[in-house]
């Protein structure tokens, strides 16, 4: 059985760019999957981030 390959958010930059995270935002990730941007908008920011898939 051979392994996937993670997952890398391919527009990441662009996503983090777009919103600004702002500490004390709130975001809801609708496509959480592995987490990558969920993970990129909280160590942006001191905020919540509720995620679901």
């Amino acid at each position: 059985m051979t392994e996937k390959a993670p997952h890398i958010p391919v527009l990441l930059n662009e996503v983090i760019e777009n919103i600004a995270p702002k500490d004390g935002g709130v975001y809801v990730d609708g496509t959480f999957g592995a987490g990558g941007y969920t993970r990129a908008v909280l160590d942006a920011a001191n905020c919540t981030v509720y995620a679901i898939d």
